[in-house]
């Protein structure tokens, strides 16, 4: 192979003047190099290729004499790979480079990627061929390509998994929100969204805190309980951007970099429903006390009832035998009437007690003020102003007279207690529409028209605790 080395002698120079390499040596680095290496003359036939290329990118059966006397740019592999062209450049005295060219199969069955380098050589200052050195990147070339297909994995499921944990977070029947330093909402949920009527956009540049929160005793304890994010569940009653107060429970925790992250759910139908449940009990304990109160009540009025029967029947008598001159009639008469006075108390006990039915009828609620009007002025005293408004129209209702009458004399009596200094009692009658029993406070009650009596006084008002046992005899 020496021969074909004859124009790179010991000594020669470039155009550059760079000292050429002695043939030898060339041979010598040619031969051991780790990539292929062509030699070619002037004509672009090749006059050496390296045991490497042989053994690594030549096809079966190219050995060096199927290269040897060839032409570069007429090589198969070269062909197909398209770079005739540009290799041709070499002989006009440019140095090629050329990237990630892809190229057939090689000896080893497979296709290789290669990066080109061709460079002119002289001799005596004259191009004399070239030097095309070809290195097969192409385990680098599917290293990025494989580096780059599991980037493009790994991003897709980045976006899957992002995408499945945001429809978790909108679809989750829980409030999630995430705030920073300055208690700020940076993200929050649908459920946050739908539950209390704000979106994302709208919380920003505002203090959306304030909003939920307009009483600053309970935003002050929000905020603390957000800074403090103990990992405890606090009881919170955040006003929705529709006015609705509800009853919300909250947990924060708190994320690297200040972060916080609030877990909220929604238990105004809980407490609604617990507090339904704690106030039907109590009606419960009320009626059993009132029932056990009724019979002992109902007992003694039934005894009662029989002695002032009694009572009742000599007075009548008394009063049939004597004449209406005599000094003592008017004492009988005061025993009657009293005696029937005190009947009137015991069928009122028996009816409490459920021993005599009650009389219902239509009667004007107002004519049974007027018409007891002088007897409860009697009661109450010369120091106490009665003031009686009455509607306008007449107040028909269904009710008994003797309760009626004996409501308002408790309640007049009662006021009256109340003002042991004097004061002022108001009697008022007017319509009133119920719609929901429950939320006004008046369970029991059908949704209707009703007379609401009104009775106010400037006494001393109860306790909580009485207030409590109104109702009890």
């Amino acid at each position: 192979m020496s021969a074909e080395f004859n124009h790179t002698d010991a000594g020669s120079s470039g155009p550059d003047g760079s000292p050429d390499l002695p043939a030898e040596t060339f041979r010598l680095l040619a031969q051991e190099s780790p990539v292929s290496m062509m030699a070619f003359d002037r004509d672009g036939r090749i006059t050496f290729v390296n045991r490497w290329h042989l053994n690594r990118l030549a096809h079966p059966g190219q050995d060096a004499s199927f290269f040897i006397g060839r032409r570069l740019t007429e090589l198969p592999d070269i062909a197909q790979a398209g770079i005739a062209s540009d290799l041709a450049r070499i002989l006009n005295g440019e140095t090629v480079i050329l990237r990630k060219v892809h190229f057939p199969a090689s000896a080893e069955g497979q296709s290789t990627c290669q990066n080109i380098r061709g460079v002119p050589v002289y001799s005596d200052g004259v191009l004399s061929g070239g030097i095309l050195i070809r290195e097969d990147v192409t385990g680098q070339d599917r290293s990025a390509e494989e580096q780059k297909d599991r980037h493009r994995e790994s991003e897709q499921n980045l976006r899957q998994q992002k995408e499945l944990l945001q429809s978790i977070m909108d679809n989750i029947p829980i409030m999630i929100a995430i705030l920073n330093l300055d208690i700020h909402y940076i993200w929050v949920n649908r459920s946050w969204e739908t539950t209390l009527g704000w979106s994302l956009e709208e919380t920003r540049g505002r203090n959306i805190i304030e909003e939920l929160y307009p009483e600053p005793e309970e935003r002050t304890r929000v905020e603390a309980h957000i800074k403090n994010s103990s990992r405890e569940w606090g009881r919170f009653r955040p006003r929705t951007r529709s006015g609705r107060v509800i009853d919300t429970s909250w947990l924060n925790v708190k994320l690297s970099g200040g972060v916080r992250i609030g877990i909220g759910v929604d238990v105004t139908e809980q407490v609604e429903a617990a507090e339904k449940q704690r106030k039907l009990e109590e009606q419960l304990i009320q009626s059993q006390k009132m029932e056990a109160v009724g019979r002992l009540a109902g007992g003694v009025a039934h005894d009662f009832n029989n002695l002032l029967s009694v009572i009742v029947g000599y007075a009548e008598m008394l009063l049939e035998d004597i004449d209406p001159v005599h000094p003592h009639h008017k004492e009988i008469r005061e025993i009657l009437d009293a005696s029937l006075r005190a009947k009137s108390v015991t069928r009122q006990l028996l009816v409490f007690g459920r021993r005599q039915m009650l009389d219902m009828k239509q009667i004007d609620i107002n004519a049974v003020i007027n018409s007891f009007e002088k007897l409860l002025r009697r009661v109450i005293g010369e120091d106490i102003e009665i003031q009686i408004h009455l509607m306008p129209e007449k107040g028909w209702v269904r009710a008994d007279i003797s309760q009626m009458e004996q409501v308002l004399m408790n309640l007049v009596v009662n006021a009256r207690d109340a003002m042991p200094d004097g004061g002022e009692v108001k009697i008022e009658t007017e319509a009133a529409e119920i719609q929901d029993a429950y939320e006004s406070g008046r369970r029991g009650l059908k949704p209707g028209p009703y007379i609401r009596l009104t009775v106010t006084d400037t006494g001393t008002g109860m306790a909580p605790d009485t207030v409590g046992q109104i109702f009890e005899p």
